[in-house]
């Protein structure tokens, strides 16, 4: 998320072009489903949740992927709030909160419109917020009908009366706040899957109160900073779906793809279908790497260039999850000939006489940098710690911050380097309670049940819930692989960062009691997990918090290390913003018996 990362975009748009990726791996089906309800993303500060009676942790482990929210929860819980947790596995959260409820992989989208049909047959929705705020009630009212409770109940796992508790619960223990996950948007219906949950913020009027919201992500940070990526620079552009880019490149023509630049990423480990990824790697002539792991990617490159990490580096931090601006400035001394990524692509500007890539308030410092560019670094003292770094290139650092600073929004805020070295600022175009003003940034201006966008867009005006690709009635899945594979976050790294210095080993296989009982599995046995696309060895870890119905085996373990979860997932694109939909993935897991002569 450091704004000088962008200057990798930068330096591509200013040599041409590029062919580079669209969408995500991580939240764009979400985030644009977002977008087609409220017309843009925004949620409240994560204080506002003291303020909520009830709060649903739907798809999202804040004990694990958001330590930070954790007091907030904790402090609700304080003045009397509820806490439910909707997961297919037992997540670490569940510890603090106040109830459970296990669903079906990939209907949460039926969850929410069971959830809704209660809402509407109790007569619990607010009629008046409906009348004034919101597009497409009838449309949405028919579309409801047909998922009656025990519909829903059949279709995700669920008790009926849970589905009318949660009803109760949003709609008369208000304010409800939902604390909505990315693994929820995992799946080749997605985006469907999140409008179905906005949904139940508009009929019960839990949006633009105290205590009220749809949490998902900031998107209002993007618009504070001038951006130094550089997009008016291209002449020419491509792009392909980030989740299907594997194949899109092996493809291309006109022209074909001969190089493949690596930047702050590993997708080797960790886009889908790893083996077309490997393929896309080895049709091409050459690879070049920036990272400060020689991991996977880094091991198939031709050329490695070592970068520093966030710690020796100067950056400024805006983030998804926050509205907070941070000045991040370095405290360790680099190792080795490791470089900041920024200076990295300010020397390969040099060095290509790119001078489109400079902005005007550079004139003065390219004649010094011309001098010292791929001299090194000079060594001096700060505060008791030594850091590398060359006086002219933490100039240079500063200047980048300076123009990323000088946007109208950020001067008017009186934003500045000295400002935040003083510490974390806050946006001043967030708000502290999403939506209080109910002016929806969509075309209608009101908060659109449906939408006409998504319908061109996507072919869905509505939540509709469809079935993911390779749900129970898929013909290549059901029987042959019977089994929801899933592959959350791991607890103790960020997903393949810091994962070097494990010895080579097997990944642990989590499976509930009942499913390696009827497997005649016990714990470290060794087993393939196998989907359509690939196979995984490693060893059992009987686990009570798993489903009977799911294996899971956390991501991010590198393949030469015996990891490789992104060999079984799938290159499908998901429903909206082409979203990557890892979770969309069905196994069979057998077990490796030892050869007996």
């Amino acid at each position: 998320y450091g704004v000088l990362r962008n200057l990798d975009r930068r330096f591509f748009n200013a040599f041409g072009g590029a062919t580079n990726y669209s969408g995500s791996m991580c939240w764009s089906s979400g985030y644009r489903a977002q977008e087609y309800d409220f017309g843009r993303v925004e949620s409240s500060d994560w204080s506002d949740l003291l303020e909520a009676k009830t709060i649903i942790l739907w798809g999202r482990d804040p004990a694990v992927t958001s330590i930070h929210m954790v007091p907030y929860l904790r402090g609700a819980q304080e003045k009397g709030a509820k806490i439910i947790v909707i997961n297919p596995l037992r997540v670490k959260s569940v510890n603090f909160c106040d109830e459970y409820i296990s669903v079906k992989p990939g209907t949460d989208g039926a969850l929410a419109l069971g959830i809704a049909y209660t809402i509407l047959n109790e007569r619990w929705l607010d009629l008046e917020f409906v009348r004034q705020h919101v597009e497409g009630f009838e449309e949405y009212a028919h579309l409801v009908r047909q998922y009656p409770p025990a519909k829903v109940s059949k279709i995700t796992g669920i008790d009926k009366e849970q589905i009318y508790q949660l009803a109760k619960a949003i709609a008369k223990e208000k304010p409800a706040s939902l604390v909505i996950g990315y693994g929820l948007q995992r799946y080749t219906n997605g985006g469907k899957t999140v409008r179905g949950i906005d949904s139940l913020m508009a009929i019960t009027g839990n949006i633009g109160k105290a205590g009220a919201c749809a949490h998902y992500a900031q998107g209002v940070n993007s618009q504070l900073l001038n951006k130094l990526s550089g997009e008016s620079l291209a002449q020419v552009r491509r792009s392909y779906p980030v989740s299907a880019i594997a194949e899109k490149l092996t493809k291309a023509e006109d022209p074909s793809i001969k190089a493949i630049f690596v930047t702050r990423s590993n997708p080797v480990s960790q886009l889908p279908h790893t083996t077309k990824v490997l393929e896309a790697f080895n049709r091409v002539d050459f690879v070049a790497v920036v990272d400060f792991f020689f991991n996977d990617t880094a091991a198939r490159a031709n050329l490695v260039l070592p970068c520093t990490t966030v710690f020796e580096d100067i950056d400024l931090i805006s983030t998804c999850w926050n509205n907070y601006l941070t000045l991040a400035e370095p405290v360790l001394a680099p190792k080795g000939e490791a470089k900041p990524d920024w200076q990295i692509f300010c020397e390969l500007a040099l060095k290509l006489q790119l001078d489109n890539f400079w902005p005007q308030r550079f004139e003065e410092l390219k004649e010094q940098l011309q001098q010292i560019a791929g001299t090194g670094v000079i060594k001096t003292e700060k505060t008791g710690y030594q850091v590398w770094r060359s006086s002219l290139w933490e100039q240079v650092a500063y200047e980048w911050l300076k123009e990323a600073l000088d946007s109208e929004a950020a001067v008017a805020a009186q934003l500045s380097i000295e400002s935040l070295k003083q510490g974390p600022q806050r946006n001043p175009l967030a708000p502290q309670m999403a939506w209080q003003a109910l002016d929806f940034a969509t075309p209608s201006g009101k908060y659109e049940l449906f939408s006409k966008m998504a319908e061109v867009e996507t072919g869905y005006g509505l939540p509709e819930y469809v079935e993911i690709a390779e749900g129970d009635s898929n013909p290549l899945v059901a029987g042959e692989y019977p089994y929801f594979f899933l592959t959350p976050h791991p607890v103790k790294q960020m997903h393949s960062q810091f994962a070097d210095d494990k010895d080579l080993n097997w990944p642990q296989v989590l499976l509930h009691p009942e499913t390696a009982k009827l497997l005649y599995l016990a714990n470290m046995d060794k087993v393939i997990v196998e989907s359509p696309r690939g196979q995984l060895t490693g060893l059992v870890q009987i686990n009570q918090n798993i489903r009977q119905d799911t294996v899971v085996i956390e991501e991010g373990t590198w393949i030469k290390n015996g990891g490789g979860v992104n060999f079984l997932t799938s290159d499908l694109i998901a429903d909206m913003g082409e979203g990557t939909p890892y979770y969309d993935c069905r196994c069979t897991v057998k077990k490796i018996v030892d050869h007996i002569s």
